[in-house]
């Protein structure tokens, strides 16, 4: 917005002008105004390792617009630093007649990684490997919030541990004899 209103009058016509716009009325800003969306729109790849500028991403070239081929992501580290920056910002302002809420992918990921690691720390996984290749590995996950202990049978072991990529035979030790691999000393690796 150019030009900020400064009168009660301008600011009742920029809401009856945003409340007779059907792009912005309950998209945007609820029918009744008591809330509205601010989208920020934060910059979807990393910095890490490069010479950045901080005006990157607003070139009108277009070839280098959509040069996106050498860069990473976001890593895990930087998107919770700007949901946590822009969480710390809307502190500032929250009270009990003000609330702020934060949302989108990238809050999303931040706040279900936090909660995850507080599950992670509230249980306890045992595990028996045994020698005998005839017996089967005994698994029990405990659940200290819950008080309740779960046997993992042999037929889940391949089911995904917590909601992770690792499943619950990743948890248990592995034999070196039942994989193939060939070991080379660092003095030996030939580049």
């Amino acid at each position: 917005m150019k030009d900020w209103p400064e009168t009660t009058e301008e600011i009742e016509l920029i809401k009856q002008r945003t409340l007779d716009n059907p792009l912005y009325k309950n998209f945007l800003i609820s029918e009744d105004s008591k809330m509205t969306t601010i989208v920020i729109q934060i910059q979807t790849y990393s910095s890490v390792g490069t010479d950045s500028d901080a005006l990157d991403g607003f070139e009108d070239d277009a070839k280098k617009i959509n040069a996106t081929d050498d860069k990473q992501y976001l890593t895990d580290k930087e998107n919770s630093e700007v949901v946590a920056s822009v969480d710390k910002g809307a502190n500032k302002y929250r009270s009990p007649d003000f609330e702020i809420y934060i949302a989108g992918s990238s809050a999303v990921t931040h706040f279900l990684k936090q909660s995850r690691i507080k599950d992670v720390r509230r249980f306890l996984l045992l595990a028996f490997d045994y020698d005998d290749p005839d017996k089967d590995d005994d698994q029990w996950l405990y659940l200290p919030a819950l008080k309740k202990t779960k046997r993992i049978a042999s037929t889940d072991k391949s089911d995904s541990f917590m909601g992770s990529d690792l499943t619950y035979s990743d948890m248990t030790s592995r034999n070196l004899e039942d994989y193939d691999y060939t070991f080379y000393e660092k003095a030996k690796e030939k580049k």
